[in-house]
């Protein structure tokens, strides 16, 4: 097993696709246990950012200030890398997750 951390982008690629096995739990999270409470850590995450690159005045203090910004942990899941014909999408199988 190897563990990384990953960027929402690195996540979310274009020649990625997620499968989720029928025996994983349900979906549980609601909007205002759950979901409020990440969008509201994630807008001061944003905010930070923004704040900090308003004061950048160069392409270089700007990328300090994106490098300075502390990252928001989402939390771990385990992806099992499915293999597949060559010029295909990349599948991954959600092996586990978080579902709070």
């Amino acid at each position: 097993m190897k563990a990384d951390t990953l960027d929402l982008k690195d996540i979310f690629r274009k020649d990625t696709r997620y499968v989720v096995p029928r025996f994983q739990r349900p979906y549980v999270w609601k909007e205002e246990e759950h979901w409020q409470p990440l969008w509201e850590d994630l807008q001061l995450v944003v905010n930070d950012l923004m704040d900090r690159q308003a004061d950048a005045d160069t392409d270089l203090k700007r990328q300090e200030a994106q490098q300075d910004t502390s990252p928001h942990f989402l939390g771990a899941i385990v992806l099992d890398q499915q293999s597949t014909p060559t010029q295909k999408l990349r599948h991954v199988r959600l092996s586990t997750g978080n579902s709070g």
